[in-house]
This record gives structure tokens, sequence and C-alpha cells, in this order.
């Protein structure tokens, strides 16, 4: 398969900021997709104004938020040409009749109207309007130079009610910087591929014979500037901070306004989301023994088990790394903070974080603290609330749902991508773009395709179903059996269908790239299960989960027959890697585990830059802080920069 345009000419497109649409129940701004810098919650945009007498263009947005004290505000902010035209703006409620809007203003019906300044080429730079919950349409009056009424426009209306809270932390995570040229900065999406591309299991090949291509992605693979001078770091680190600092101050805000309006579900969700982001960075700025470099760093301090920040602000110059159980404590008050206040709501939409999702998290948690008693206890509980069964083979190789529609049974948790964002309307710089082979309009379609490593696929038996989201090799007895959407013949052996096109439009960016992406399946909970038992000495029954989630769920021939603990945990990582794959997890599962990668061996489907072998955890997985992080307060701190410390084996 290949992409319809070039993909070289798209990069020079804006491809970054989140847009947002006017409607009369405008959708969340998706902190999981692309967005830039501000400091409030936009909710959605007013079209653009034109004066009807004049060249002029008034450029005027409209944006919904929540204010300290916790009311709502309506936020219009925007850019003009006065020369011979001044603007008013004001707000009105939704009800009133477009026809009247000029009587109302020469009435004086409409108070507290915000005047620009004749004399400077800014309409305005920001009016904000204090509104009661309901619906509320900002207006704007044209005036000539002679101070007379000549246009006015209404906008779209914006509905202020506890679903529009709901909706502003819908999916929180968004990319860290609006860099419009950096085509990996696409939100938590982006923080997903890098870390699945930093083992052994998932290679990106492209078609130009080198490690570089169009591969965005390549320098985490081949472990080069990695350290805390480079962009590399810069854009992990601002992702997780920028996250972790937006749900903190969605939950401040919804605090106060939790006053007036229920917003239980929601803000149960920002602390399940911060949670989420901290053990996310506590995992991944750990610092752990390697066979690549010391945990001594430049300056001379040993940051070994040091692992990331309780700081939610990404300046706080006074912010300090803290050790595991710190970092426990902090996570642990999140999530029960969240676990208190869905006792008070329930809800079933999968963009909003449940009783289940929480004690999924809790279950994460507890197997990176080896704490197995406690993550056995979770995840059982995970299971049991969430209601959630295994995915079917129908379901998983379903090639207009698969991997992307969260309405799937086994789906705890996801986040989505708009039709309207940035993301989408980039055509490319987006996890369809990259996952997705299908998608014509994309990187993996150029090819610049996401495979699977050949070491374990050919550990991966015929008779598991999984096998199938791969291309199978040529001749092989799978080669005419993988669902597609379209032929495969152009696309390398091992590449990857699991991720399909949204509804399976291949070649329809607003449809194909507007998927659901997985946060949390049931089937983890599972794993976590298995291993959890293997870990405590139980082999019997972690066995015997084993076998029976494999025989049941994905392989009806299946049989472990190991009898040790350690072949038993290597067969719950082996299968629990085949089933989370391109999902983001499995990195942490090599760290935890002190697994070894192996890229180089007869046959490898590895670029010749990207084949390391270690002996442990690569090095390359204890991430460095970029060098600005909170403001530099971790310079002397920060992990030592493991770049370039393995050779190639070729």
């Amino acid at each position: 398969m290949k992409a319809k345009h070039s993909i070289l000419a798209l990069a020079m497109g804006l491809l970054t900021a989140s847009t947002l649409t006017a409607q009369t129940h405008p959708a969340a701004w998706q902190f999981f997709q692309k967005g830039n810098y501000q400091s409030y919650i936009p909710a959605a945009n007013v079209e653009k104004v034109k004066f009807t007498d004049t060249n002029y263009d008034t450029y005027v947005y409209a944006d919904g938020s929540i204010n300290e004290q916790g009311q709502w505000v309506m936020k219009l902010s925007g850019y003009g040409h006065i020369g011979i035209a001044t603007t008013r703006i004001g707000v009105v409620p939704a009800a009133w009749p477009d026809s009247l809007m000029e009587k109302y203003y020469q009435d004086g019906t409409i108070a507290n109207l915000h005047e620009a300044h004749p004399d400077t080429s800014t309409v305005y730079n920001r009016a904000e309007f204090v509104v009661d919950e309901g619906s509320w349409r900002p207006v704007i009056f044209g005036f000539d130079a002679a101070g007379q009424l000549r246009s006015h426009y209404l906008g779209a209306a914006v509905a202020f009610d506890s679903k529009f809270v709901g909706e502003l932390n819908e999916n929180l995570i968004r990319p860290a910087d609006s860099d419009q040229s950096q085509h990996y900065d696409f939100g938590y999406a982006a923080l997903m591929h890098i870390r699945d591309v930093m083992g052994e299991d998932m290679t990106v090949v492209n078609a130009y014979g080198a490690y570089w291509g169009y591969d965005w992605f390549s320098n985490w693979e081949r472990n080069s500037y990695m350290g805390s001078k480079y962009y590399y770091a810069q854009i992990v680190w601002r992702t997780l901070a920028q996250g972790i600092q937006d749900a903190t101050r969605l939950i401040n805000t919804m605090t106060l306004r939790s006053k007036v309006t229920d917003v239980s579900a929601p803000l149960a969700t920002a602390y399940a989301q911060r949670a989420l982001l901290r053990l996310d960075a506590a995992r991944m700025y750990e610092f752990l023994p390697n066979d690549g470099v010391s945990s001594v760093n430049q300056a001379g301090n040993d940051v070994l088990g040091l692992t990331y920040t309780t700081a939610t602000d990404p300046y706080d110059s006074t912010a300090v790394r803290c050790n595991r159980q710190t970092m426990v404590d902090c996570i642990v008050n999140d999530l029960n903070e969240a676990e208190a206040l869905l006792e008070q709501t329930t809800t079933d939409d999968k963009l909003l974080a449940s009783k289940a999702v929480v004690s999924g998290l809790k279950a994460r948690l507890y197997m990176w603290t080896e704490n197995y008693a406690l993550a056995l206890r979770y995840a059982t509980r995970a299971i049991e609330q969430s209601g959630a069964t295994p995915l079917t083979r129908e379901q998983w190789l379903s090639t207009t749902q698969g991997f992307n529609d969260r309405r799937m049974p086994a789906w705890m948790w996801a986040f989505h991508f708009t039709p309207d964002c940035r993301a989408v309307e980039s055509e490319i710089v987006n996890w369809t773009s990259w996952m997705s082979p299908e998608y014509t309009e994309g990187y993996a379609a150029t090819p610049t395709t996401a495979c699977i490593g050949k070491s374990i696929y050919d550990r991966i038996a015929d008779t598991d179903f999984r096998k199938l989201s791969f291309k199978a090799p040529a001749g092989s007895a799978l080669s005419e059996q993988v669902p597609t959407l379209g032929s495969l013949d152009e696309c390398y052996t091992y590449t990857s269908v699991k991720f399909r096109p949204g509804q399976g439009i291949t070649d329809q960016p607003e449809v194909s790239c507007a998927v659901d992406v997985p946060l949390m399946r049931v089937e983890e909970m599972y794993f976590i299960q298995m291993e959890a038992e293997a870990q405590q000495g139980n082999l019997v029954e972690g066995s015997t989960q084993l076998n029976k989630f494999m025989k049941q769920y994905r392989n009806d021939q299946y049989a472990f027959i190991g009898s040790s603990k350690e072949e038993l945990v290597e067969e719950i990582f082996l299968q629990k890697r085949v089933e989370l794959w391109g999902e983001g997890l499995n990195y942490f599962d090599y760290k935890r585990l002190n697994h070894p990668v192996t890229r180089s061996y007869e046959g490898t489907n590895f670029p010749s830059k990207y084949q390391f072998n270690t002996t442990t955890r690569p090095a390359w997985m204890n991430f460095v802080f970029v060098m600005n992080a909170f403001s530099g307060a971790l310079e002397n701190w920060n992990n030592p920069d493991p770049s370039n410390c393995y050779e190639t084996a070729n």
C-alpha cells in the first residue's frame, strides 16, 4: 500500500494545534491530541466575522472555562484590523433571537460590553464574562469610523453544564509542544509508540533501506540524542509534565465548581488521569541498574532508585526527585480521591474513569512496587467491577472495529481522536497514520511500517488467532489467512494490521484517523493476576490461570508445561507481550523484570542501526529529563545520558 500524496510535502503543513468547532454542545479540547499552551480550557470557536461595509476581517474566538472561583466563564479573544471600524463584544443567552440584537444593544439590554481601542490594530486581547449555567452565545457589534452601528454577528452557542465539565477532561493528555515540524508530537499516543519501539517486539521498517527514511521515532529506536540537551528528551517530559499540570488545574477548578454542579465523574477522571501520568512518569524516569551506564551522573550524584517528582508545575524550581515510596503515596492519594468520588456516581462512558479503572491503576502500581498480593487483589477487583470480557476472535480481527472502537466489551478505558482535531486534520501526525498500514494516507503506508519483531512472531503458535494481526511470510501456513481491507502485497513481512483505520475506511482522514485508542483492557488484568500468583510462589494457580485464559480466549490447543517460577513468569510475559503489542505497556514489564533486549539474531527484521543486544534492561529505558525541566531544578540529579552506550551487533 502506498500513500496517495507525498508525506514530505505534507510535512510543511500546519500539523499540531488542536482546532475546535462551534457546535450547540461542543466537544472538549482533546488533551490526548494536538494543542498549544493556554492556561484555560477552550470549548468552541466562533466563526470568522467580516464587517459588511469594509474590507477588514475580524477573527473572534469564544472559549468556555471555569475560573478560580468556580464560576462559568465565557472568554472571547481575537484579532482584526480596526482602521475604519471598532467593535464591541458581549455574551447573551442563547435563547435571545438574532433579529433583536441591534434593538437590545440600542436600549441597553446588553450590559458589560467590551469595547476595542480604535487607536490600535488589535480588536481585543481577551474579554471575560461570568455567566450562569445554561447556553450562551457571544455577540459582536461593528461600527464605522463615525461611530454608527453597521452590523452585528451572533456566534454559536456554548452550553455550560455538568456534561460540559466532563468534556473538559474527557481526554486529558495533550501534546507537550506546538512545534508544527515534529511529526512524533501527537500526545499520549506518541508516548505509547515511543515506549513500544524501545523493546524488541516492534520494529519500524521503511522503504528506503536506512534507519531514518521517514521514521520520526528512529532516535528512540537507535538510542541516539537521548540526553538532556535534545528535543527527544523535551517532548517526552513536557507531554507528561503538561498533562499532570492540566489535570491539576481541572481538579482545582472542578473542586470549586462541585459546590453548585455535580462533577463527580469528571473530577474522579481528572484524579485518575493524573495518577496515570504520575505512574507512567515514575516508572519511565526511575533509574534502575543496567549494563550500559552507571547510576552516578555527570555531577557525581548517585541517582539509583530516584523516580519522578510530586511537583505539578513544570516551572517549579523547588522540584526534587522522589524515591519510590514517596511517589507511591502520591499516586495512591489521587486514586483514593477518585475512588471516593466514584462512590457517588456511575458512568458507562469509557472516556471517563470508573471504579474498575481505578482498581486497574492500583494493580499496575503494585506490580511496579512488587507488592504482588495487592496487585492480585486489585486486578481481581478490576475484572469484577468492569464486567468486561476478553476479546473474541471476531472482535480482535474485525477489519472495521479492530482496536479502534471503545465499544468493544474488553475495553475499560480509552481516549478518542475527534474528527475536527488538528491531529486528524493533519492526516499524518496521528495514531492511525503510524499504526495502520491500511490507511492509505499515512506514514505506515509509505511504507514506514510498524512490524512485529520476527523473534516474537516465531514464538506465537499458528493456532493462536492473534498471529493473524501480522502479515505472514510468503508460503507459510498463515500467508493467505490474515484478514485485511486490501492487499498487503506491498507491505513488509510481519507488518501489523492490528489497529484498523476508523470504521474500516482507508482513505478518508476525517474518518480513518478519528479513532479510539485503548488505555486499559481487561486482558491486562488477567495477566497481572497470573504473574502475581507466580511471583508469590503459587505456581499451580498461576499456570492454571494462564492455561485457562489461553485455551478459552486465544488458542484452544495451548498448553504450558513448565515447572519453575522463572519459566512461568517468562511465559506469562511472552503472552502478555503478544496480547498488548502496540498498546504502549510492555515497556514497563521489560524494565520491571530486568529483561534484556535482543534484536540481532539470524533472520532479524530490525534495521542494522537498531540491532542492539543487551544483557539486562537497556540503559535507554531510564529516561533523561530535559535540561530545563522544572526550571533546571533537576540538573544535578538527572539520569546519565545513555546515548550510544551500546554498539550494534552488525
